[in-house]
């Protein structure tokens, strides 16, 4: 079998820079990418090593046999309302996040880009609602390559998998008897994540603050907040108590974010939580680096609400 290897790539990248690794692949002649952080590996794709299961979700071809152990395999094209593939040699794209592994139908790789945040565009206000499983885009050779949100797309087909939306009364209990209300800001690019993690905090007695789908805006919120703190008089916390957010983002990354908020605001006892996919060995040290506060891996939203409660009051 013909592998493309890129495991550990994308891990020696500087925390902070505001630089990641996208590995761009084509369906149907369309460049859409990924973050190589996210990918173990590629594999050429062969049928004997593919073992269907009757009644699956049609966008699932069925299980694949990858080292040793079978993971599903997600027919991306269908996936995305293209037209069937007609390549020939399919590739096999193999990810893993959420410490979960999946794997992709795909014509065919370019290559891997490294690339500045701050060039991936949102996707445009009016698009969000019918492209919601993208994050944003990206101009490379003067090709147009769009981010997928792998995180969405693997929720719509296994609902378990994806953020878990529960309601601790208990954790509500304690915001409520907490002096005030726990006002945070949540910066997470994906439409789905953000929405599911504002609206679980909401309902667990969180107030937000404001949400936002890059790095950089939620940096130019924080600044304005500390400003008008200045302004005024008053203390950060009377406007935020705490910043969750991702570190994939596009404009800036969540890496950055914190970094940003620590040393060139001074907000060193501002708590900045980082809330992502990409949470493993590499990614922790990235995180202690920038001086995050406390990280946690999705999708357990439940265990974010409590961290928030122990970041505060460590």
């Amino acid at each position: 079998m013909s592998t493309v290897k890129t495991e550990q790539q994308g891990i020696l990248l500087e925390s902070g820079t505001n630089e990641v690794e996208i590995i761009e692949f084509y369906l149907g002649g369309q460049s859409f990418g990924v973050n190589v952080a996210k990918v173990k590996q590629i594999v050429q794709f062969d049928e004997k090593l593919l073992t269907r299961v009757p009644q699956a979700n049609p966008l699932i071809m069925g299980l694949f046999a990858f080292r040793n152990t079978t993971i599903p395999l997600v027919d991306l094209n269908k996936a995305l309302g293209n037209s069937p593939s007609k390549t020939e040699k399919p590739l096999v794209l193999v990810t893993e996040f959420n410490n979960l592994v999946n794997s992709f139908m795909i014509d065919g790789v370019n290559r891997i880009h490294r690339v500045s945040w701050k060039n991936i565009k949102p996707m445009d206000a009016l698009l969000e609602g019918c492209v919601s499983c993208f994050t944003g885009s990206i101009n490379v050779e003067k090709r147009q390559i769009l981010v997928i949100d792998l995180e969405h797309l693997l929720s719509d087909l296994n609902p378990s998998s994806g953020i878990i939306d529960r309601i601790d009364k208990e954790t509500a209990k304690q915001i409520h008897n907490h002096h005030g209300h726990i006002k945070v800001i949540i910066a997470e690019d994906s439409t789905f994540v953000r929405n599911a993690i504002s609206s679980s905090l909401k309902h667990a007695g969180f107030e937000i603050a404001g949400t936002f789908d890059n790095g950089l805006s939620a940096f130019e919120f924080v600044k304005s907040l500390k400003e008008k703190a200045e302004a005024e008089n008053k203390n950060m916390r009377d406007f935020a108590d705490a910043i969750i957010t991702d570190i994939e983002m596009p404009s800036m990354d969540g890496l950055t974010l914190c970094k940003n908020i620590k040393e060139n605001l001074m907000l060193r006892k501002f708590p900045v939580i980082i809330f992502s996919s990409l949470i493993n060995e590499q990614f922790t040290a990235r995180c202690k680096t920038v001086g995050a506060d406390a990280y946690l891996g999705k999708p357990q939203i439940e265990n974010l609400k409590n961290l928030i409660m122990e970041t505060l009051q460590n």
